[in-house]
């Protein structure tokens, strides 16, 4: 496997990039609230854990980094062993094994170092938190907790439970905060996650005159989520929208290629989309149920706004959610 040259002309390059990128999203609500609910949910990056880490890093570790470092990290984990190589093509396995055992010969047999453990021991506690950007016309808002990953056995049971929740344009709370209340374009709730745990988050941005109320209203729709269960309509609706999905989904070249990326990388069966019909097709309400209570939990609820402070932190007081915490735009406590 060829080396790259790492020339320090375009690692400055790519930094200044980077860069600018940083200084960008630093006026993007959307992204501050991504990072920063990342980092409430899985606690600041440490030794312990980089889960909490923004996507693009920050200023400081950017700037801090040599060509050196970039090289180092290349020839500590970059090496073949351990590398999956996946394909979807109208030719057979036979056709394409000649032309892909010429890569095994150079791949570094040497190990990768082992992954730091993702999960930081110091995430947020539940409660409210605010970042502060002046003059905003919009907040965002996300509410949640952790989550589970990919390899857990509930993971795609939980697709189809929240496809009522929060997954669908049909969903409750889209149903809710756009359609009746008319607060926002689109409310969504989701799940998380890869080969870790990640989180479940209610996501939306509404006008700043109505941040509370929409607050308000996404805690009344998982209450009443959680304590009278989905209705059987409901049920019925993601057996058959999601099935139709499951069945459209593999009918492109770049499809079939993420089921195979998808069964190498999570270790799922390569018939995993056949079992998931087969759930859908024995779908129990009473399932569904068990499993929104295992996994949402409005007891850990981390509530993360990003908008104008000056209008909005009086009205977040007045829910009587506890104190109001103020964070900079990097997720600090202020």
């Amino acid at each position: 496997m060829a080396a790259p040259r790492f020339a320090q002309e375009d690692f400055e390059r790519v930094r200044r990039q980077l860069l600018v990128e940083l200084s960008t999203r630093d006026d993007q609500p959307r992204a501050i609230a991504q990072d920063v609910f990342r980092r409430l949910v899985h606690g600041a990056p440490s030794e312990e854990g980089v889960a909490g880490a923004p996507r693009l890093g920050t200023r400081a570790t950017i700037e801090a980094l040599s060509v050196e470092d970039v090289a180092a990290f290349w020839t500590r984990c970059a090496g073949g062993s351990g590398a999956r190589l996946s394909f979807a093509s109208a030719a057979g396995p036979e056709e394409l094994l000649h032309d892909f055992e010429a890569l095994v010969g150079h791949r570094d047999a040497a190990p990768g170092p082992t992954p730091r453990t993702p999960e930081s021991p110091a995430a947020s506690s539940a409660g409210v938190y605010l970042v502060d950007h002046p003059g905003a016309e919009q907040s965002e808002l996300r509410v949640g907790h952790r989550g589970l990953s990919r390899l857990d056995e509930d993971w795609f049971p939980a697709y189809v439970m929240n496809h009522a929740l929060g997954g669908a344009f049909t969903s409750r709370i889209n149903l809710n905060l756009r359609e009746d209340k008319g607060y926002t374009y689109g409310a969504r709730s989701e799940f998380h996650g890869a080969r870790t745990p990640g989180w479940f988050q209610v996501s939306t941005a509404v006008e700043t005159k109505t941040t509370a109320a929409a607050l308000g209203e996404i805690q009344s729709e998982i209450a009443g989520f959680l304590e009278g269960g989905l209705r059987a309509e409901e049920v019925e609706y993601a057996r058959l929208s999601i099935a139709r999905s499951l069945r459209r989904a593999f009918e492109s070249g770049a499809a079939r290629l993420q089921l195979v990326e998808a069964v190498s990388k999570y270790g799922w069966p390569s018939d995993y989309p056949q079992r998931r019909l087969a759930y859908l097709d024995g779908l129990e309400r009473s399932a569904l149920d068990a499993l929104a209570r295992r996994w949402v939990r409005p007891e850990e609820r981390i509530v993360l706004v990003v908008g104008d402070r000056a209008r909005v932190e009086p009205e977040l007081q007045a829910l009587g959610w506890g104190p109001v915490r103020l964070l900079d735009r990097s997720g600090e406590a202020l």
